[in-house]
């Protein structure tokens, strides 16, 4: 009750600012998390917040957790209820509850949020997607999983479908990317990933499936009741590591599970060195 609670005053606050809330890229959930820092949340207060924003803080609606510059926007990261917010203020106290997209198509706000809000400890869920059942394994010729990149995608996810062409170079470069299948944008998703699975080579197939997206009618088969459970299997898995949306990446380094979003090309490429470089051993 008293999340909803939060809800129905951070909508009446904010109106129609929270339409954003349809891209679940803004908020993110800790309260499941017990090894969460609470004495690393410090408040690093830079400067006043918009009326709206101040009633809500001054009210306990929302714990303010930190304030910071982008550009010509003040962040301010907020804490309800274990879930974390970040909203965005203009110079003339305007409020941006959604997601902040920059001139190349990344969302700003999901790259902040990854970077500062308190990360739980994800190792035993981890363990669940070291299976291999469900996904689609761009280096089956390599027999560990160090230094793999986890990728959960959906057949008609044009955010997917670009990160699949920025992580094409670092997969021919030797990065071991398993795609991670997910259904949830249309009726032929499932039969999409079935036909995916039922070819020799399927990472050849998801290549084909990625590249003709939008261009040609996709190529599906009858889901089986095993592709299904699979299917659901991923989501659940998903959703358990805190994942919002697609595309979804998860991996580890250094003996720490990292989960987020789609990258920069620059970091990825850094990121897809560190990887490699784990793999062989380095």
């Amino acid at each position: 009750m008293k999340k909803k609670l939060t809800s129905l005053i951070v909508a009446s606050v904010f109106g129609s600012f929270l339409c954003g809330t349809a891209f679940n890229a803004y908020s993110y959930s800790t309260k499941d998390s017990k090894d969460v820092d609470k004495q690393k949340v410090e408040v690093k207060h830079a400067a006043i917040a918009p009326p709206q924003l101040e009633q809500l803080i001054k009210n306990g609606v929302v714990k303010l957790v930190e304030t910071f510059k982008h550009g010509n926007y003040v962040g301010y990261l907020v804490e309800s209820d274990g879930e974390y917010h970040l909203y965005w203020a203009t110079n003339d106290n305007m409020v941006i509850a959604g997601p902040l997209i920059d001139a190349n198509g990344y969302n700003i706000t999901d790259q902040y949020l990854n970077e500062k809000m308190p990360k739980p400890d994800y190792s035993a869920i981890y363990k669940d997607i070291l299976s291999d059942k469900g996904v689609i394994n761009t280096h089956p010729e390599y027999k560990s999983d160090k230094g793999t990149m986890y990728v959960f995608v959906e057949p008609f996810c044009g955010w997917c479908a670009k990160y699949h062409q920025q992580l094409e170079p670092l997969i021919k470069n030797g990065l071991n990317v398993k795609w991670v299948p997910v259904s949830f944008l249309s009726e032929k998703s499932n039969g999409v990933i079935q036909h995916v699975f039922d070819q020799a080579n399927p990472s050849e197939a998801w290549d084909l499936h990625v590249d003709s997206l939008h261009k040609s009618e996709p190529i599906v088969s009858v889901a089986t009741e095993a592709t299904k459970a699979a299917i659901s299997g991923n989501s659940e898995l998903m959703q358990r590591l805190g994942a919002k949306g697609t595309p979804a990446t998860v991996y580890m380094l250094n003996g720490k599970v990292h989960v987020g979003g789609i990258m920069e090309q620059s970091k990825l490429i850094a990121l897809a060195e560190q990887l490699n470089a784990e793999r062989i051993g380095k």
